[in-house]
């Protein structure tokens, strides 16, 4: 039995012998099984068999072609981990050009006919689509063809949470109505569309009054506006996305809630007498007999601005102007004082 391009004059054994890519004997059998090797051309071809090889007859012959090699479907990611919140690129090839071809992000290890999301193709073979964010996980990108649920083609990617822990800190709990909310921020992952919004507290994670984005940036302050009387939410997000990755409770009501009269400590082992009145406040040292040095100041928005100074009669100390963010009604720190005297946290000492 020959294997020769049909093209080939059928008939003649010599001549087919001439024009054989291959052959084999059948070694006396009547029946069984041959195995040839496809020709590495495509075309028409045909197996002839001979009742001889010396000048004899062809005696049957079958006709089969060979094709080029279809490419199937491929899948790749323009990564194989993701942080929450970060959308998927999708790049895909060699689809039917169904207009309902469609691609689906899965859990890994889920059934073929379960998704997470999906898109359909739009009667496109090749190009790139962009599927949702997802939280923290394994998946699967699955490619199938016709609306139908075999995977024609799959991939795997992994989404992983950031080294760091976002975190939004109210700086303090209570503000009046209008007054600036100033929030600081770190730990975020540094997408240009990281956010920061505030909500009514109790409402939806995914509902917010106003907000900004932090512009890449992973860590710092920002200000948001001022608003009516209530219960609020400050809230963190990545990526443009609805989930919430920190949040913080303030209040806002037309008293600021703020009352730092009583006893207090330093990060340097010293203790003062707080009084406030209104916004006017000052303190002095818990040893004022001796040490009569004291602070006189008030308080604007989330901040005292003062001046420490001396009585007479008292032990010379140093005297200067300084500055203090209130984070709430158990904790100060100065950052700003002129002459420096360093950054300085002041707790209330509970009674």
């Amino acid at each position: 039995m020959g294997l020769l391009p049909a093209n080939i004059q059928h008939g003649s054994e010599a001549v087919n012998d001439q024009n054989e890519l291959a052959y084999q004997y059948l070694s006396k059998k009547t029946s069984g099984t041959l195995t040839f090797t496809a020709p590495e051309k495509e075309g028409n071809y045909d197996f002839r068999m001979h009742d001889t090889d010396n000048n004899g007859k062809e005696v049957a012959s079958v006709a089969f072609s060979v094709i080029p090699k279809q490419q199937g479907p491929g899948l790749t990611l323009n990564k194989t981990e993701f942080l929450p919140g970060e959308d998927i690129v999708v790049s895909f090839t060699g689809f039917s050009g169904n207009a309902k071809d469609w691609i689906s992000i899965a859990a890994a290890g889920s059934a073929d006919n379960t998704y997470i999301t999906f898109k359909f193709l739009e009667g496109k073979k090749s190009g790139s689509i962009t599927l949702p964010a997802q939280s923290a996980g394994s998946y699967e990108v699955r490619g199938y063809f016709n609306n139908e649920y075999t995977v024609r083609v799959k991939t795997t990617f992994k989404v992983v949470p950031p080294d760091v822990i976002a975190e939004v800190v109210c700086t303090k709990s209570g503000f009046a109505p209008g007054e600036d909310i100033i929030i600081d921020f770190s730990g975020f992952p540094g997408n240009a569309k990281d956010w920061i919004a505030i909500a009514k507290a109790g409402t939806a994670d995914n509902s917010y009054i106003t907000f900004k984005f932090l512009e890449g940036k992973t860590s710092g302050t920002i200000t948001i506006p001022g608003q009516v009387a209530g219960n609020y939410e400050i809230r963190g997000y990545f990526n443009n996305e609805y989930t919430v990755r920190s949040r913080c409770q303030i209040n806002i009501s037309k008293s600021s809630n703020i009352d730092l009269t009583g006893l207090w400590a330093d990060d340097k082992g010293s203790t003062y007498k707080i009084r406030q009145t209104g916004n006017d406040i000052y303190w002095f040292m818990d040893d004022f007999m001796i040490r009569t040095q004291i602070f006189v100041g008030k308080i604007d928005n989330n901040r005292i601005i003062g001046e420490w100074v001396d009585l007479p009669y008292s032990e010379k100390l140093l005297k200067g102007n300084a500055e203090y963010k209130i984070y709430d009604n158990n904790r100060i720190i100065c950052d700003k004082s002129d002459p420096n005297m360093g950054v300085q946290y002041i707790t209330r000492e509970m009674q």
